[in-house]
């Protein structure tokens, strides 16, 4: 009966102790699975951290990129703004160039002429009617003269015909003057005489 009972006791520790052997080894198994999975996830945050440096680094490339294409973007604005300046100045000068081409030379070369024939006839009516009053003076001036002598009661009949003759002289020196700067010669040239004799015909 004892041995009996010993050996149920016995058999019932080993069924015990087999059982933790189990649930211990069943742990062991768990820890390195979970060892596993918690290296697995560290080369996972690894990996993820090596790839978020390398979408960084790719980031920042594209970030460059975009800058140099915004610069080279408003490099090519610039230039299409000063080829488009350049294509409308062109177009004006065509504009212009057509309207030239166009013009009617010929009406305002004929006007031109027209004109300077004009200005020439009336330059040289100018200059013949002067010469004419220049070589053919009228004697209103000479009249004048006499009658303001005749006016003046204080004045003698000997100094009215002085200043009569003094008027003339002067006269004549003027209009050698005009003709010598018209037609300048050496024979041309006007000369005065300072006259005191009281004869009236003495020139």
């Amino acid at each position: 009966m004892s041995k009996s009972l010993l050996l149920c006791v016995v058999l019932i520790l080993g069924i015990m102790i087999l059982v933790l052997i189990g649930q211990t080894g069943i742990q062991q198994a768990r820890l390195e699975m979970v060892s596993l999975q918690f290296d697995r996830m560290q080369q996972q945050k690894l990996d993820l951290a090596a790839r978020q440096a390398q979408l960084d680094r790719e980031k920042q490339g594209l970030l460059l990129q975009n800058q140099q294409m915004q610069q080279h973007l408003a490099s090519w604005q610039v230039a299409y703004q000063q080829e488009r300046a350049r294509s409308q100045r062109l177009q004006a000068m065509n504009a212009v160039t057509v309207q030239l081409a166009a013009f009617n030379w010929s009406g305002l070369f004929w006007l031109g002429l027209v004109g300077v024939l004009t200005i020439a006839i009336v330059v040289v009516a100018v200059f013949a009617i002067a010469r004419h009053y220049v070589l053919n003076p009228s004697n209103a001036y000479h009249e004048r003269l006499e009658e303001a002598a005749t006016d003046d009661p204080w004045a003698s009949r000997e100094y009215r015909r002085l200043a009569i003759q003094k008027a003339r002289q002067i006269e004549q020196w003027e209009r050698q003057s005009v003709l010598a700067y018209w037609h300048p010669h050496p024979s041309s040239t006007p000369s005065y005489q300072e006259t005191t004799s009281l004869n009236p015909y003495q020139r």
